[in-house]
């Protein structure tokens, strides 16, 4: 069994390292005009919205695996062992989850900060441009 556990364990690490890097390269384009960069923006936060929300089912999933896991040590006589290194693996994929939760939400708040730059890149050119045709008082 713990040959199992080690096997799913180390595909969970690969399938989240997998995810982090497919949403890292959907950020990597760069558009030039300022309403494709929006809908890119608004597109690239929503990736990242809904990769949170599969963090949140797979903790779910993590701790539903370790539950099952410890009423398996529970049930042995020497359970010590057995619990210590389940209670490892559980800390350690919810320890990567976290850092994949913290590296995406990085990226959402960079992402947001983006748009609030342009935002007011638009706002000051808007107004100098106002300013500029203006009609000057004689």
């Amino acid at each position: 069994m713990p040959y199992l556990t080690l096997m799913v364990h180390r595909s969970l690490s690969s399938a989240l390292r997998g995810l982090a890097v497919s949403l890292a390269f959907a950020a990597a384009p760069f558009c030039a005009q300022a309403d494709v960069r929006a809908d890119f923006e608004a597109v690239q936060e929503a990736r990242l919205r809904s990769g949170l929300v599969a963090l949140t089912e797979e903790r779910q999933h993590i701790r539903g695996r370790y539950a099952e896991q410890e009423m398996d040590c529970l049930e042995r006589f020497f359970s010590a062992s057995c619990l210590e290194g389940v209670r490892q693996r559980y800390a350690r994929a919810v320890r990567e989850l976290e850092l994949l939760q913290e590296s995406m939400e990085l990226q959402i708040r960079q992402v947001q900060a983006g748009a609030r730059q342009r935002a007011r890149q638009e706002a000051v050119a808007q107004h100098a441009k106002a300013i500029e045709t203006r009609p000057t008082k004689p």
